[in-house]
């Protein structure tokens, strides 16, 4: 993933307390817009200590 896409997703996610977090829906959203996977994406927010909340489906965890 180069370093414009990781931009990208970290755009989309909010900080609150010190910590990234993303819902659900932008992860989704984030991953069509950039034409990325779901597993893609989520791998991207685990490895970056990013959390998922409201999560719909609990393709998440």
């Amino acid at each position: 993933m180069n370093a414009e896409i990781e931009k990208e997703i970290i755009s989309e996610t909010i900080e609150e307390n010190g910590k990234r977090k993303i819902s659900c829906a932008a992860a989704f959203r984030v991953a069509s817009k950039l034409n990325l996977t779901v597993k893609e994406i989520g791998e991207f927010l685990q490895t970056h200590n990013i959390k998922i909340v409201s999560c719909q489906l609990g393709c998440f965890k």
